[in-house]
């Protein structure tokens, strides 16, 4: 079931799908290894990490970066699906792990 979302996710949108692959790589990165790659530009960073680590803590101004950087609504929308869904399968899996253990 998780595939048919990640495939659904990472399918057509307004946002480069290229794009959303690397934001769930990255989060995923984030949940299982406390680290990343950077993604470009540096407003897309920092949303994804607070997304993926915090994301209570996102602010209206975060928002306000990725629009000046040139995402629309629509974009910053998609990215944030992705960045949710990757969050909670990394930690899905996780725990899985550590169960199975």
């Amino acid at each position: 079931m998780l595939e048919k979302v990640i495939l659904s996710i990472l399918g057509v949108g307004k946002s480069k799908s290229d794009l959303r692959k690397q934001t769930l790589e990255k989060v995923r990165s984030i949940v299982k290894k406390d680290t990343s790659e950077d993604l470009e530009p540096a407003s897309l960073n920092t949303y994804v990490e607070k997304v993926a680590r915090n994301a209570y803590k996102v602010l209206d101004r975060d928002l306000e970066a990725m629009k000046t950087d040139g995402f629309s609504e629509d974009e910053i929308y998609e990215l944030s699906i992705v960045a949710a869904f990757a969050a909670g399968e990394a930690r899905v899996k996780l725990v899985t792990e550590l169960l199975e253990d």
